[in-house]
């Protein structure tokens, strides 16, 4: 209920006129209260994991069929790319921490199939707020 979300892809460049270098950006916002740790249990967890009132995410980004996950960063930092595959598709796992009113910035760089060129189209998991899924940005091999 204290997360908030929104992701944004786009077309960096077209590699050798037959696959795209792709850019996303996930920002990750907790609107929790500052004494969240306050708030019931079965709102905070039990602290067991993290203290209460810290929100842990674990964030999936699917690379694209066929493409690859090159490097993710959070707030700037370079992470390990780890995770693994679902479907055929490269899947990291980015870990994330939130305390209540902390903001933090996932970006990742990713590159399409061989023969990619066309429109790119951005998925995500609903949350608790309406937002647009499954859309679709120009490509940079038109």
């Amino acid at each position: 209920y204290y997360l908030e979300s929104s992701s944004a892809l786009r077309s960096v460049r077209c590699l050798d006129g037959r696959r795209q270098e792709l850019s996303l950006r996930t920002s990750l916002s907790s609107s929790a209260p500052a004494n969240a740790r306050r708030l019931p249990i079965s709102v905070t967890g039990t602290g067991s994991f993290f203290p209460r009132g810290v929100q842990g995410v674990n964030v999936r980004i699917f690379a694209p069929a066929g493409g690859t996950i090159e490097s993710i960063s959070i707030d700037g930092e370079d992470q390990l790319v780890s995770g693994g595959r679902l479907h055929g598709r490269q899947v990291a796992v980015v870990p994330v921490r939130l305390a209540p009113g902390q903001d933090v910035a996932i970006t990742a760089r990713m590159t399409t199939a061989k023969g990619a060129t066309g429109r790119a189209l951005l998925s995500t998991t609903p949350g608790i707020a309406p937002a647009a899924n499954d859309v679709s940005v120009p490509s940079t091999c038109g």
